[in-house]
């Protein structure tokens, strides 16, 4: 099948990018760490006065929780607590451990806008322009000159991969690391944001 082709970045460098660090969001179906995303994400929630629809900030309701009841500072409705004791969540995040994922409830996808990880994945579709498809890496397959495929072992020289990877056009991308895959090994190299070093599943 031949070297995965890089992609477009359809943003052009303007969207779903740590410009700091550089390095592009990753992207990846919640069904690929289905286990570990169900055990350790936690629902967001956006809320919304239910007279005229007005998002409310986190600020409002938190002085809401301590008041018998606040007007919306939109149609000045009164509100009290009860008024969102049945909110369904938006969508599902995960922060911590150097980590910043977010889901929303409109997609199965995973959004990982900041890792202590990154491979180098093909860009996505317009759909999500300028971020990484983690399941699309730099495959270190080569077509040698009589049609066969030639697989090069780049766990043994990481610093080859990642030179061909920049020279074919494949973008840094955050993402998960070993640990968040049931087998305890993600189907990508993954590197360390911190030292550029390549990361070894744990055995």
């Amino acid at each position: 099948m031949g070297t995965i082709y890089c992609g477009i970045d359809y943003s052009a460098g303007m969207a779903n990018i740590d410009h700091e660090a550089g390095i592009h969001y990753g992207v990846i179906d919640f069904t690929e760490v289905l286990q570990a995303w169900a055990d350790d994400s936690t629902p967001v929630y956006v809320y919304h006065c239910p007279y005229c629809g007005n998002i409310l900030a986190d600020r409002f309701l938190e002085l809401l929780e301590g008041q018998q009841y606040k007007k919306c500072p939109s149609c000045k409705k009164r509100l009290t607590s009860n008024d969102f004791e049945y909110c369904d969540p938006c969508g599902y995040e995960y922060k911590g451990d150097g980590y910043d994922i977010l889901q929303s409830n409109d997609t199965a996808n995973l959004f990982i806008i900041k890792s202590p990880y990154y491979t180098y994945a093909q860009y996505c579709s317009p759909c999500v322009p300028g971020a990484g498809y983690l399941m699309a890496c730099f495959s270190g397959m080569h077509d040698t000159s009589d049609g066969e495929e030639e697989v090069i072992d780049y766990i043994k020289n990481p610093k080859q991969y990642q030179l061909e990877a920049t020279l074919l056009g494949f973008p840094m991308a955050y993402c998960l690391g070993h640990d968040w895959f049931k087998e305890g090994k993600a189907p990508y190299l993954v590197f360390s944001v911190e030292d550029d070093e390549l990361q070894q599943p744990e055995k």
